[in-house]
């Protein structure tokens, strides 16, 4: 009977125990970082007639930039000039919006960012005395995560868990400086090509570099032992 009941017992925990019968490692999402291209708009008005921002404009434009990670690339464009204004004036305000970007050391395009995929880009402010901002630059989200569908209490089936990879993924894109990088990657820039060569004919004739010799070597310093009495 004791026999009987222990077995009763085990079979009841095992019942009891949360299953992971919503999760199996085939229907796992896959773990990636997707890269989107993204333009953020923002329009400043002026004092009519004058270069110099409304009341309150300048702290509306600090919050827009405020939401845009300036420590990535990002291309930036200002558009001035509705219809009927004066050549000088919209000259005057790009001018202005120009310099007030310069503080915050954004460097503005002469031409406007491209489009989101789908979507259409206007380059001109939307009425007079005013100014647009366009600030296009790559984003990166991470698709799938976080997955807890696989249960982590009394799980026995031994497999990793739903939510594995999602941590590499999001170090990936907050590590990276520019999320284009991870579309396409960059062109190389200039190198001295004397150099460069002088160093494939040493590795292909089989010239290798002096290894430093230990016994004189001033990159090491001798630390004293405890006890041993040194200065």
């Amino acid at each position: 009977m004791r026999l009987l009941g222990a077995i009763f017992i085990l079979l009841w925990a095992g019942a009891c125990a949360p299953g992971a019968d919503n999760w199996t490692p085939g229907n796992s999402a896959s773990r990636q970082s997707d890269v989107v291209w993204t333009v953020s708009r923002h329009e400043v008005r002026f004092v009519p007639g004058t270069e110099r921002l409304a009341a309150g404009e300048a702290a509306r434009l600090g919050e827009f930039l405020g939401e845009i990670d300036l420590r990535r690339p990002a291309h930036v464009f200002v558009g001035a000039g509705a219809r009927g204004e004066s050549t000088q004036l919209t000259a005057r305000r790009s001018a202005a919006a120009r310099e007030i970007l310069g503080r915050y050391g954004i460097a503005v395009q002469s031409d406007p960012p491209p489009a989101e995929p789908g979507l259409l880009l206007s380059p001109r402010p939307s009425g007079a005395d005013k100014a647009v901002i366009l600030a296009g630059r790559f984003d990166v989200h991470v698709s799938g995560c976080p997955d807890w569908r696989k249960p982590e209490l009394d799980e026995y089936s031994n497999t990793a868990s739903s939510n594995f990879g999602c941590a590499s993924a999001h170090n990936l894109a907050l590590m990276v400086a520019d999320p284009e990088d991870l579309v396409r990657g960059r062109e190389a820039g200039p190198s001295d090509g004397v150099r460069a060569a002088s160093t494939v004919r040493k590795y292909r004739s089989g010239v290798l570099p002096a290894l430093p010799d230990e016994s004189s070597s001033s990159s090491f310093v001798a630390i004293p032992q405890a006890g041993s009495g040194g200065s």
